[in-house]
């Protein structure tokens, strides 16, 4: 639910426009990466388990969105 609710709430108010780099809920062993986006911006997620639960990304923000586990 929390992953959800950071997709809905959080980019609504805070990061319209933003795009989800990579996914991962804590409670999970996958995760979505988009990887293209990640080796445009060079971001390599090799391990899952010290990584935030959701990392978005905006090209008309500076600085990153990261919802921390």
């Amino acid at each position: 639910m929390l992953v959800k609710d950071i997709l809905n709430l959080f980019t609504l108010h805070f990061a319209t426009n933003s795009t989800v780099v990579y996914i991962s809920p804590s409670d999970q062993n996958e995760a979505y990466v988009d990887i293209a986006l990640a080796n445009e911006l060079n971001l390599h997620f090799k391990s899952h388990a010290n990584m935030p639960d959701v990392v978005l990304y905006s090209a008309t923000k500076i600085g990153s969105f990261l919802s921390m586990q």
